[in-house]
């Protein structure tokens, strides 16, 4: 089937998991998809095969945008193989033109290609009523970005919402339960003293290779020099003596997100996710051949938890984790299926 190349202005019917279609029944959850990287490829095949838990009766994949089309894209989408089970009869489409792919009739954006993406599609997403999924989360350390995202989902007439993917943060839900102590009772004199007691440092471990040409200026974005000489720690693992772990950055989740920011995103997310804030979440960003993980220690209201993940890298990107399309999959199945777990 050929690619549509009709830019005729849609809006999205359904806006959530909970969207009815005219019968009755629950709509099928349409998706348009940002990046075919090491996430979004993984994404789209579950959502085209029906595979991770979803189901091609409740959710297709309608639109890609991507920054490169060629023929293998648009045929390897559209093959047969990732056809047969699509409930939807229309090919995909693929395209790098912004106005084309939000003229496609999906529901839900998912954002899976870093935080350029999310500065550029996430507030016209929103603006056309429908509710959007975002990896990228350290481009919300960008407090007038956020703002202008909240105010968006706040004032949607189709009650679109802004969605954050918990990604490689382990732990998130229970977190994110302690952090609404925060909020308090205003007629509770103890919330001040809940609020002084949230404390949250996160360490991220990954090999030196995940590192490399990684660093940013936060200002401006242009590449920086690695802090520490990465190739000599990593030809000295491969000579066979173990190179020491050595500390790339400590400081604020706000900092490490925008210095990082293909790296650090869950670091943006734990700080949201926890309410105790951007610059109050402590983080160290670590160089380390052996180990690759995250650790966690998180104090509040509800109690006290450490977490330490022993994770694994993605196949295809050394500086993602392999859990994060997981954790967008898990989204997507919750937001599809008559059966929310974990929410």
């Amino acid at each position: 089937k050929k690619e549509r190349t009709s830019t005729t202005t849609t809006t999205a019917t359904a806006t959530s998991a909970t969207a009815t279609a005219t019968d009755g029944t629950k709509a099928v959850l349409r998706v348009g998809l940002v990046g075919l990287g090491a996430i979004g490829e993984m994404v789209a095949h579950a959502i085209c095969h029906g595979t991770h838990g979803l189901r091609t009766d409740q959710i297709v994949l309608h639109a890609v945008l991507v920054r490169h089309v060629t023929p293998e894209r648009i045929a390897s989408l559209n093959h047969p193989v990732n056809r047969s089970n699509n409930s939807s009869d229309s090919a995909i489409i693929v395209t790098s033109n912004a106005s084309e792919f939000f003229a496609a009739d999906w529901d839900l954006m998912v954002e899976a290609a870093g935080q350029e993406a999310v500065r550029l599609y996430a507030a016209p997403c929103l603006k056309s009523g429908r509710s959007v999924l975002l990896t990228s989360i350290g481009a919300l350390t960008d407090d007038s970005l956020l703002s202008q995202l909240e105010e968006l989902a706040l004032l949607s007439h189709n009650r679109a919402r802004l969605l954050l993917a918990s990604g490689a943060m382990p732990g998130l839900d229970w977190m994110h339960s302690s952090s609404l102590s925060l909020l308090g009772d205003s007629s509770d004199a103890s919330s001040t003293t809940i609020t002084n007691t949230v404390t949250v440092t996160v360490t991220q471990s990954k090999p030196p290779s995940s590192w490399k040409g990684a660093r940013v200026d936060p200002e401006t974005g242009q590449p920086l020099a690695d802090v520490i000489d990465l190739d000599m720690m990593m030809q000295t693992n491969h000579n066979g003596t173990a190179a020491v772990p050595v500390v790339l950055f400590e400081g604020s989740a706000r900092e490490a997100a925008r210095s990082y920011p293909k790296n650090a995103n869950v670091c943006a997310m734990l700080a949201l996710g926890t309410g105790v804030g951007l610059d109050a979440t402590q983080v160290q960003l670590v160089a380390d051949p052996i180990h690759f993980g995250t650790t966690v220690m998180y104090e509040g209201a509800a109690g006290t938890i450490q977490i330490k993940v022993t994770g694994k890298q993605s196949a295809t990107n050394p500086r993602t984790s392999a859990i994060v399309p997981l954790s967008v999959i898990k989204a997507l199945k919750n937001l599809s299926s008559h059966i929310g777990i974990g929410i």
